[in-house]
């Protein structure tokens, strides 16, 4: 209220298409017209049209790497990135790209890390949806068992971290656990949560989770004795 000039972000419901139909504008706004209305496949085969088989290679765009996706993903919470993620496991795994296929990717690596699934629940792979159910001793052990793997280091270091970057970047200012701590945060309404690792005192690598539902003080309130409590982790000898 009150702004005469304010940007709003959005996702984009078909990308392939806003790419048709930018390209287009742009050859029009540099005086080349093309014959027809660009399109999809997507909605050509919505539209039962015919669909030329044939290709002409315009150019290539190579995705960045998934060790920089992933990075991008914890440290901005990034959904979609975070929902794509999920979806491109399951069709690496069950060649399925559904929410259903990388969910029991998920749980299937979870296994294998020898955490106990009992009553965990995955619905998507952003963390939003409300049936999303999981316990703090998953989040920790899987953190914990995740050490001994190979992709652990790119993992850590995509993690905010205290007093420097990402959600946590205000936080911790001036104790043991600025530059220590590295988590990623989750914040619903009446939902907060921080996960990740700390080396204490004795310098011994922790690893935490924390998840509070329902609380009936501020959310302000709340992140702060939630980084008091991350504190006195940190502080641990």
């Amino acid at each position: 209220m009150g702004k005469s000039n304010y940007s709003v972000e959005g996702s984009i419901p078909d990308p392939s298409f806003f790419f048709a139909y930018y390209f287009n504008k742009k050859l029009l706004d540099n005086g080349i017209v093309i014959s027809q209305l660009p399109t999809t496949i997507r909605n050509m085969k919505l539209n039962k049209e015919t669909i030329d088989s044939s290709r002409i290679l315009i150019t290539k765009y190579y995705s960045p790497s998934l060790e920089n996706i992933v990075y991008n993903t914890n440290l901005k919470s990034v959904n979609t990135f975070a929902e794509h993620i999920l979806k491109i496991m399951g069709v690496e795994k069950e060649q399925d790209g559904s929410f259903d296929s990388g969910t029991k990717v998920v749980e299937n690596f979870l296994t294998t890390k020898k955490i106990d699934i009992t009553g965990f629940t995955m619905k998507d792979g952003s963390g939003l949806s409300p049936l999303d159910k999981v316990t703090t001793r998953q989040i920790a052990g899987f953190l914990l068992q995740f050490m001994d793997d190979a992709a652990y280091d790119a993992f850590y270091n995509s993690l905010p971290i205290a007093g420097k970057s990402g959600s946590i970047a205000s936080l911790f200012k001036g104790t043991v656990a600025e530059n220590n701590l590295r988590a990623k945060s989750g914040f619903l309404s009446w939902a907060r949560a921080y996960a990740g690792y700390v080396t204490n005192k004795s310098n011994d690598v922790l690893t935490f989770s924390i998840i509070v539902n329902n609380y009936d003080c501020k959310p302000l309130e709340m992140k702060t004795k939630l980084e008091q409590l991350m504190l006195l982790i940190a502080e641990l000898n």
